[in-house]
């Protein structure tokens, strides 16, 4: 679980009940199993209420987020090495 709710935030006009998912890969896991995945636009955020990895999928390795906006025509933003998963939450740097 994240310490606060992600959010994604569009810059352009998004009509609010717009749907947004995220999805989170990598090399060895091209789709990591996530729970609360999707959520609606409004106000041009879309909040992600308790997103979180399930169980052991890609614990310790660094993930690409794509976020899916549904638009017409849909939009699709990825961030590569985007997070980290670890089993207690983020770690001070060494």
């Amino acid at each position: 679980t994240l310490p606060v709710a992600f959010k994604v935030v569009a810059l352009g006009d998004v009509p609010d009940g717009t749907v947004v998912t995220v999805m989170a890969g990598n090399d060895e896991n091209y789709s990591a199993e996530l729970r609360n995945a999707s959520a609606v636009m409004k106000n041009q955020v879309a909040r992600f209420n308790d997103l979180r990895f399930v169980g052991r999928s890609g614990r310790g390795k660094s993930f690409t987020l794509t976020i899916t906006v549904f638009t017409n025509p849909t939009q699709v933003a990825t961030y590569h090495r985007a997070i980290k998963v670890t089993v207690d939450g983020p770690r001070e740097p060494r």
